[in-house]
């Protein structure tokens, strides 16, 4: 098409079409003999081969080992070398494989990344067909920004970044579309959560909290809560599970299938047991074994971790669905273990009796679920919060609306104080009026009745306008 015409129909008997799932394929065939190329002059990563001769690997695995000097995804190429010297080397083999196939390199934008404890000063320099190759502190692969010092703190902060773009562009949908918060939530878990944790498997183990971070950033801004109001209370009110859980999720799976003996075979899986393996025999410490295994343990799941790399009869569906859970019962459990020893939550404990999502935030309209849910999280100026604000004393936030002396808490206004009296009797039934206790108070707001809600919810409004 030109100039909104069709041209005649002409046949086309080279090249495939944009898109088209064969490119890759046939350009993968195209390279198949570059590893046999290259292996006749880079002598490969010697310190592997030397290492896995200590702890008894099998000679095959030795081989593929020592021949672990080139990555190849699609048209990205990694090449491996353990000296500037051998990686000159290297790189001048790979400028003659191109110019035998008439392939080109783009210079531009190939990077030298050197992996160090500190950053080197004097770099080495690195030449392509007389062109200089810049020498980098940092590389994108794949998808994850790989750091010289072999840490993920910059590829989580730029994840990180990627999120907060796709989090805010979500939010104006949702103000557009006027969305109700349960599909809020969905999509929040469908757009911004995989960007979060993407590459989660590799990094986890140095996790930051800039993933949970994002996460209550986004709750908050959706409930419009303030945001010092705590995490257990916004996690509570939607019955959401820190991403942390996810990633680590990940992680566990992704182990799990590295020490299936089925395959034993991949390339991954052969550098994991030669990492295991040196690991087992005092070699060589690693995070990553360590994280996984303190992990596998605290979850009671050590008889995978001993057992690995034998023949386990579990699924790795199965696997995942009971690391998740045990994960997910191990968070309710400490929700519930801060929400009952900390005096913080002493009313919100009295009527959050289940971690899940409250109904209310579905049923209400809009304007009166966020006057409910910032009554409930501490989102308001009664004299319990202003007082904590203030540092006053939990006994002397008294009610400035009455003589009774009562404590000023969710409780006195809504069920005693009689400034509101009026109001009350107005938008609560007898039975919550008469002989208040803590149970009417649960009882009213665990409510899933809609019409008990709506007045709840305007009683909630007088008050926290009023005081």
């Amino acid at each position: 098409m030109w100039n909104s015409k069709l041209s005649d129909y002409f046949s086309c008997s080279s090249g495939v079409r944009q898109g088209e799932n064969l490119s890759p394929l046939l350009f993968s065939i195209y390279l198949k003999d570059l590893k046999l190329f290259l292996s006749e002059k880079v002598l490969g990563l010697d310190t592997i081969k030397t290492e896995a001769e200590k702890v008894s690997l099998s000679q095959d695995d030795i081989d593929v080992l020592y021949k672990l000097f080139i990555l190849l995804y699609a048209d990205d190429t990694v090449i491996f070398a353990e000296s500037p010297q051998k990686l000159q080397i290297a790189i001048d083999s790979m400028f003659d494989y191109c110019q035998k196939w008439d392939l080109k390199i783009n210079v531009s934008k190939t990077k030298v990344i050197i992996f160090s404890r500190g950053k080197i000063r004097n770099l080495p320099v690195f030449l392509y067909d007389g062109k200089r190759i810049d020498v980098t502190y940092d590389f994108q692969y794949l998808g994850i920004k790989f750091n010289y010092n072999g840490k993920f703190k910059v590829a989580q902060k730029q994840l990180y970044d990627r999120a907060l773009r796709a989090m805010f562009a979500l939010l104006r949908k949702i103000r557009q579309l006027s969305l109700p918060i349960d599909i809020q939530l969905e999509l929040f878990d469908k757009t911004v959560v995989p960007i979060l944790i993407y590459g989660s498997e590799v990094w986890c183990p140095q996790m930051s909290d800039l993933a949970n971070k994002l996460q209550l950033r986004f709750y908050k801004m959706i409930l419009r809560l303030g945001t010092s109001t705590p995490s257990c209370m916004v996690l509570g009110e939607l019955g959401q599970f820190p991403v942390s859980i996810q990633a680590k999720c990940r992680l566990l799976s992704f182990w799990h299938k590295l020490t299936y003996r089925e395959n034993k075979d991949k390339l991954s899986c052969i550098m994991y047991k030669f990492l295991f393996s040196l690991y087992k025999s005092g070699l060589y410490r690693s995070p990553y074994l360590e994280y996984i295994k303190t992990t596998i343990n605290e979850l009671g799941l050590c008889y995978y971790w001993t057992n690995q790399l034998k023949d386990i009869a579990e699924t790795a569906s199965h696997f995942k669905h009971e690391v998740k859970t045990k994960l997910q019962d191990q968070f309710i459990q400490n929700w519930f273990a801060e929400i009952n020893h900390n005096e913080l939550y002493y009313n919100y404990r009295m009527f959050k009796e289940k971690f899940h999502f409250e109904n209310y935030l579905t049923i209400l309209p809009s304007n009166l679920s966020f006057v409910m849910v910032k009554f409930r999280t501490l989102n308001h100026r009664l004299p319990i919060q202003k007082g904590r604000i203030d540092g006053i004393i939990r006994s002397e936030r008294i009610c400035v609306k009455c003589d009774c002396g009562d404590l000023g808490d969710e409780f006195h206004y809504l069920f005693s104080c009689p400034y509101f009296c009026a109001s009350r009797r107005q938008l609560l039934k007898p039975y919550y009026n008469k002989n208040p206790n803590c149970l009417k108070f649960s009882k009213l707001l665990c409510s899933s009745n809609k019409s008990v809600l709506l007045k709840l919810a305007k009683l909630m409004k007088i008050i926290m306008y009023d005081v």
